[in-house]
């Protein structure tokens, strides 16, 4: 005789097993943080295979460690991600029909991988210091494993389009973006029909990181120069915030000595002089990290007169700059963004009438 399954009874009993296992994940958890076992396994029921991670006392001494079990949890029952496993080199993941091997760290973990998988952004190993992360099946991106700000950026400037409401039409224009990071403003203006792209950037490490994310988006037409903007022809002195785990350059603004990393030394051009080297200008992007200031302000009208669109990002009080652009023959909008111990940060747009 045939009996009709129950699937609400099935669904109850699936529950309370994946409860269990999370109960028993959670002792194990507590035994080692007590110091009770000096390290423990920790099992996820997943599909099709169970993820088994090691913890020990020296994981969670760190402070990253101690969200290891709920940074996991949320990945697991992410609808986007198919599966996981464990290793022998790290944490096994299969996205968006895609498989790849993760070096376990929990840094990473919950700094990286989390953000870009629930963005629907794909990341794969590239080597001991980079991931290779794929926007969209579209985009490329090589990121720094050590440094957080590269996956947020990426995110707001594909994802969300943050960029986009500053925006002229591009198609078949010259574009000028200064400060150019790791190629991802370059690489979107040539994306929107942009002709030309020039770009520049003054730290060597990440110049570096950015052609090689221009090479591997296959974009022709940006043109990159290792170097930076200010007032005058130059060697200035860039610092490298030590809280970024990486090359993050500041040029004019004054770091706290505990966040002072590194001083590299760059050449640097004045704006009027690339002005000159371009021609007219369709639009003039700049995020230079306080060298905006020096760079506009020692710019003359007719040189100014040569870009129809300007989008900054400023560090401090911007209203020398609204008032030179104004004098200059634009209409000028700025909002504050943001914060940060270095000073407001915040968008200005320019327009030439």
């Amino acid at each position: 005789m045939n009996y009709p399954i129950n699937m609400k009874i099935i669904n109850t009993f699936h529950k309370l097993f994946l409860l269990l296992f999370v109960m028993k994940g959670f002792y194990v958890y507590l035994l080692v943080r007590c110091k009770i076992k000096a390290k423990g396994s920790v099992y996820f029921n997943t599909k099709p295979d169970r993820l088994c991670i090691e913890i020990s006392q020296s994981d969670i001494s760190q402070k990253e460690s101690t969200e290891c079990l709920y940074i996991l949890s949320k990945l697991l029952h992410n609808k986007t991600i198919n599966s996981y496993d464990k290793t022998r080199n790290g944490l096994g993941i299969c996205a968006f029909g895609r498989k790849a091997v993760l070096g376990f760290d929990l840094f990473l973990l919950g700094n990286i991988v989390y953000p870009a998988l629930c963005a629907g952004i794909f990341v794969e190993e590239y080597d001991n210091d980079f991931f290779l992360i794929t926007i969209n099946d579209k985009f490329k991106f090589i990121i720094r494993k050590k440094n957080k700000s590269d996956i947020l950026l990426l995110k707001d400037i594909f994802i969300y389009k943050e960029y986009d409401k500053y925006l002229p039409d591009l198609q078949d224009k010259v574009v000028l973006d200064i400060g150019g990071y790791i190629g991802d403003t370059a690489i979107y203006f040539s994306h929107l029909g942009a002709s030309s792209v020039y770009v520049y950037e003054p730290h060597p490490a990440l110049y570096k990181m950015m052609n090689k994310n221009i090479e591997l988006n296959n974009r022709q037409n940006i043109k990159t120069n290792n170097c930076g903007v200010s007032g005058a022809d130059s060697i200035i002195p860039i610092k490298e915030k030590r809280s970024c785990n990486g090359p993050t350059a500041v040029f004019g603004l004054e770091l706290p000595k505990n966040n002072q990393g590194k001083t590299v030394e760059i050449k640097a051009f004045s704006l009027e002089k690339i002005i000159d080297n371009i021609g007219e200008i369709d639009l003039l992007k700049m995020d230079c990290e306080g060298y905006e200031f020096p760079a506009l302000l020692s710019c003359n009208r007719i040189h100014l007169e040569k870009i129809k669109k300007m989008v900054v990002e400023y560090h401090g009080n911007p209203e020398k700059i609204v008032k030179h652009l104004e004098n200059s023959g634009f209409v000028v909008k700025f909002e504050k963004t943001g914060s940060t111990i270095e000073g407001d940060v915040g968008i200005l747009t320019a327009s030439l009438v």
